[in-house]
């Protein structure tokens, strides 16, 4: 009979002694040791593990998988009837965050295996060109895990957080997250370069994404005229008084204002 081998599952001769693929002792269930288990746990995949180590990197390859064992409380009741109260003990509740709480028992066990996760953003840099002053751009940057277990953290913009505003801030990844970047040019006074700083802070690590957004001259179309701004419209409207009037009164400029996030009616000096 093929034997096989707990760890990669793949099948031996009936007469080796240890896994041909991966090293793995094939007769492990009667070794012996204070991390060896006396009934070997089995994941969903097939994976078996009949050690600690075998355990954590299973949690690991077969996350749901485990995650549901630990809110069924399997994962109690499994170490108890090892005899290792040691390890039943410290098994966290699922409340209010089971990705969490797996990932703080994972760490928390004496194992070779590490759970370490790493942090990866793309892209390293945000640029915005050719946004014009009055409207919201959304863009996006991915929070990846390069590492295992579950990446945890926060998000936060360092300047510019009047005009740049995550939709989340809150970072949980077990392979990537993707985080919308709300960009809202209304608040920015005049045409150039602005710059931020977005800051996404793990316990796989640190980056600092630069942002930066361009406001450029673009005119908008109004009545076969192209205006840039409401200074701009009040230009045109000056040099063409009985237009001018005429859009005020059908509501046209009103609309305008609306439609571009102008402050109606124009306040200041032209």
């Amino acid at each position: 009979m093929m034997r096989r081998c707990p760890r990669c599952q793949r099948t031996n001769p009936p007469d080796a002694a240890f896994c041909h693929y991966d090293g793995m002792p094939l007769d492990t269930i009667h070794m012996h040791g204070p991390d060896h288990f006396r009934h070997e746990w089995r994941f969903a995949s097939g994976a078996q593990c009949r050690n600690l180590d075998e355990f954590v990197q299973g949690c690991l390859s077969n996350w749901q998988d485990a995650r549901n064992a630990l809110v069924r409380r399997d994962l109690v009741r499994y170490f108890q009837e090892n005899g290792r109260l040691d390890l039943a003990a410290i098994v966290p509740p699922a409340e209010p965050d089971a990705d969490v709480a797996l990932h703080s028992f994972l760490e928390k066990l004496p194992s070779k295996v590490k759970v370490a996760p790493i942090l990866d953003v793309a892209p390293r840099r945000l640029h915005v060109p050719n946004s014009r002053r009055g409207e919201e751009r959304r863009v996006a940057i991915t929070i990846i895990n390069r590492g295992n277990g579950m990446l945890l953290g926060d998000l936060a913009v360092s300047d510019g957080g009047q005009w740049l505003r995550p939709a989340s801030t809150k970072i949980k990844a077990k392979t990537e997250q993707l985080i919308e970047i709300v960009i809202d040019t209304r608040s920015l006074p005049a045409l150039g370069s602005y710059f931020s700083r977005i800051q996404v802070r793990t316990n796989g690590g640190v980056v600092e994404v630069p942002a930066q957004i361009d406001l450029s001259v673009r005119g908008v179309p109004f009545h076969g005229f192209s205006v840039t701004d409401a200074q701009d419209l009040a230009k045109v409207m000056l040099g063409k008084p009985k237009l001018g009037a005429k859009w005020l009164a059908d509501g046209s400029v009103e609309m305008l204002f609306e439609t571009e996030g102008w402050r109606y009616p124009i306040s200041g000096p032209l």
